[in-house]
């Protein structure tokens, strides 16, 4: 696995660990023992928290796909024939390999991401409305 992708796997698993911890926060519980006037400010608090992980979501997310949009498309060796394909195959068998397991990989981490991603669209939707009209 090249060397950028380990590094954005790195800090990628950091910030699911947070996309999930911010998931398991019912912004209800948040407020057990919180005086009502200070309740909104808290719920805005929490919602601007969760908004800014998923900002950092959308980050990691576009650079996961620039990743994935790099250089030939990884099946680009079968779309010639003959002598060009065969010449393709035998002299690039192994960059061909690992542009697939490169573009796997990145695959996953993009499907991890937007899996961690998805229960807060009804966390955020939860603080919002907890929070009061705007």
């Amino acid at each position: 696995m090249p060397r950028t992708l380990r590094k954005l796997i790195v800090s990628l698993d950091r910030l699911i660990a947070r996309l999930r911890e911010l998931a398991l926060t019912s912004p209800s519980a948040l407020a057990t023992g919180i005086e009502k006037e200070a309740r909104a400010e808290l719920f805005e608090a929490f919602a601007d928290d969760v908004a800014t992980a998923l900002r950092e979501a959308e980050e990691h997310a576009q650079a996961l796909l620039a990743k994935l949009g790099e250089g030939p498309g990884p099946f680009t060796f079968a779309t010639v024939s003959g002598r060009a394909r065969r010449a393709a195959v035998t002299e690039h068998r192994d960059r061909w390999h690992s542009r697939l397991r490169e573009g796997a990989a990145t695959s996953h981490e993009l499907s991890r991401l937007l899996a961690a991603a998805a229960p807060l669209v009804d966390v955020l939707a939860a603080a919002e409305a907890a929070a009061g009209p705007a």
